[in-house]
């Protein structure tokens, strides 16, 4: 399926859309959840198909990007933004609050469990650690814990995990990135295709949205 680019400094190059089958389980099944044009862009024409495999539920977008041509679009710095330098997970403002819902709710080793404020800080955890759960994905604790992010960009994430305990490595196309978590974050970041990673394991394998 080609699509073509239209006022686009990408605009000699033809979008070759590949129909794929679920890149976990093989199924060449599956249910449409949404349609969106490319909102990062912005000028390449044409939708993009999100879809869930009817097997193992996985969502991934289909049909999609070669990846010969998805590494043009990681390579361009132009359009990839900027690293958000003051991104924090503890800070010194919620410094008292972040370590202790760390230790009380996430099992980190940051200080001793308190059961009576546990349960007295209870409706405060609902509102402030779901947003730690789900917004900033803090995962709980494990010792010697690893953690591979797919498209870490800046490392930004990856950093704040580190300082926590986490043992990280990041994956990302766009070498600005890369040198940056590199050289200012001190990460470790590999400028590559996750299909030429040579995989071990890890206890989180993370693909941000």
């Amino acid at each position: 399926m080609a699509q073509f680019m239209k006022n686009s400094k990408f605009s000699k190059i033809d979008i070759e859309l590949d129909n794929i089958i679920c890149d976990f389980c093989g199924s060449d099944q599956n249910s449409l959840i949404l349609t969106s044009k490319d909102y990062i862009f912005n000028n390449i024409q044409g939708e993009f198909n999100i879809v869930r495999c009817k097997n193992c539920k996985l969502a991934f977008s289909n049909p999609r990007l070669r990846n010969d041509q998805l590494k043009n679009y990681y390579n361009s710095t132009d359009d990839f933004g900027s690293p958000v330098e003051k991104m924090v997970l503890i800070n010194q403002k919620s410094n008292v609050y972040n370590k202790y819902f760390l230790v009380n709710y996430f099992n980190y080793p940051f200080g001793k469990k308190n059961l009576r404020y546990k349960f007295i800080h209870y409706p405060l955890y609902l509102r402030i650690g779901k947003k730690l759960k789900q917004t900033l994905f803090i995962p709980n604790y494990i010792k010697n814990g690893t953690i591979l992010e797919i498209g870490c960009s800046y490392g930004n994430y990856l950093f704040q995990l580190k300082k926590i305990g986490w043992e990280v490595k990041g994956i990302e196309l766009t070498k600005k990135a890369v040198d940056h978590g590199k050289n200012k974050l001190n990460l470790d970041i590999l400028n590559l295709d996750i299909q030429d990673f040579e995989c071990f394991a890890f206890h989180i394998l993370l693909q941000q949205k």
